[in-house]
């Protein structure tokens, strides 16, 4: 029942300095309005009273107050949430309350973790039917009605493979929510050097059984005609080969145009081949047949056209020409269009992304009813070991020198970890 009357008074009212402040209000019967019918609007408390922390200030209440920054902006941190309060309220809050705040929000604006579990089965039904021909498969223990896998690909993404190079990029990451879990990945690059999504999963964690199930999910969406390689994000142990249909693919932004007989080149590969062709100019070329060229730089290389290989391996690993294959190319007096694969032209890049994801809207969505039938969270368990302190860097991931702001020194410690002792020697 909904209060009508509201009174409040200064906390200091009862003490020695009999703090006159207080408000009332009450709801009129016939508006509905409510209305402030007393309010003695100074303090005699003094400032030594005042405080920043208020302890009307809740969670929930505070929650209701962010929830649209929350709807809009879903990513937003507690200490973000808190500095807003201390700007637009003058409220501090801690950490933790903030953090209350956030979670509280994201429950009436998106639903509770908890909960959302079971509407997933709600979301696969009308996934299908937003976005047909995709592929979405949701599993839980039938026993005890947890959950535990979801597989989803969408039509979009996975016909946009096709025009890709027949190379997946395989990855798993853990997830950071209250019921923990792990996402896999698998994502192809097109001519532009733009990673496309070709599927996903959710999974209770990155073992063998795990990758088994999302390998084989994939392996029946995209076939078995021809060969490619999977590879994954420099954890070895997770790396499998899978058998995938021989596709084409190709770039996406067209900014500058390179044409190459009557096609036009994706502007991230035109600059390549700009800055290859600068590159090239000053080396000197042995032709050694009329295929295997000789190219005179440090080191010396040697460039098949006609196999398409260069003894660095970029040309092979990277499927476009590198800066030896132009010059060989050019010294040929060779057509540059007979030896770019269609991967990179634009035309080709645009069927990668010519068919598009449907909404799936939540008007005709269900009132949650829990039963017997409802889909629980999954049971988290940690995982075995002592937890990793560092990240796992990909092979060939360039990492940043760090440069403690304190000692100056380019080390492994920042400001907060450094033990130098900056004291001048001799003082």
């Amino acid at each position: 029942m909904k209060r009508k009357r509201v009174s409040a008074a200064c906390n200091m009212k009862h003490s020695d300095l009999a703090c006159p402040w207080m408000v009332h209000g009450r709801v009129d019967h016939l508006s509905g309005n409510f209305y402030i019918r007393q309010l003695t609007n100074s303090h005699t408390c003094g400032a030594s009273v005042l405080k920043l922390k208020h302890s009307c200030a809740t969670s929930s209440l505070v929650g209701k107050l962010v929830i649209e920054d929350i709807r809009s902006q879903p990513l937003k941190r507690p200490v973000d949430v808190a500095s807003d309060l201390k700007r637009l309220y003058g409220v501090s809050v801690s950490y933790t309350r903030a953090w209350m705040e956030v979670e509280k929000a994201k429950a009436d604006a998106f639903g509770d973790y908890s909960t959302s579990f079971n509407d997933l089965r709600w979301w696969v039904d009308a996934a299908r039917k937003s976005n047909p021909e995709s592929v979405f498969d949701i599993e839980y223990d039938v026993d005890t009605n947890h959950f535990s896998r979801l597989f989803v690909a969408f039509h979009a993404c996975t016909s946009g493979f096709t025009h890709c190079r027949p190379i997946l990029l395989l990855d798993g990451t853990f997830l950071k929510a209250r019921h923990k879990g792990c996402l896999l990945a698998a994502s192809a690059k097109d001519g532009n050097k733009g990673l496309i999504p070709v599927c996903f999963a959710i999974v209770d964690s990155e073992s063998k059984d795990s990758w088994y199930w999302f390998l084989a999910k994939l392996r029946t969406i995209l076939g078995n005609d021809g060969h490619s390689l999977a590879i994954c994000d420099g954890n070895e142990s997770n790396g499998m080969v899978l058998s995938l249909p021989n596709t084409v693919g190709d770039d996406r932004n067209v900014v500058f145009l390179f044409l190459i007989g009557m096609k036009v080149v994706c502007p991230t590969m035109n600059e390549d081949l700009n800055v290859s062709f600068q590159t090239c100019k000053s080396w000197t070329v042995s032709k050694s047949s009329t295929d295997v060229f000789e190219i005179h730089c440090d080191p010396f290389v040697s460039v098949n056209i006609a196999k398409r290989t260069c003894s660095c391996g970029q040309w092979q690993f990277k499927g476009f020409l590198c800066c030896h294959a132009v010059c060989a190319i050019f010294n040929s007096k060779k057509q540059l269009n007979l030896y770019v694969d269609p991967y990179f032209y634009v035309n080709t890049y645009l069927e990668v992304y010519s068919k598009s994801i449907f909404p799936i809207p939540t008007l005709w969505k269900p009132a949650a009813v829990v039963n017997d039938d409802t889909i629980l969270p999954p049971l988290s368990r940690k995982p075995p070991g002592r937890p990793r302190k560092k990240q796992i860097r990909s092979n060939g991931e360039n990492t940043r020198p760090l440069k403690c702001s304190r000692c100056g020194k380019i080390a492994r410690h920042n400001k907060k970890t450094c033990t130098e002792d900056l004291r001048i020697s001799g003082s």
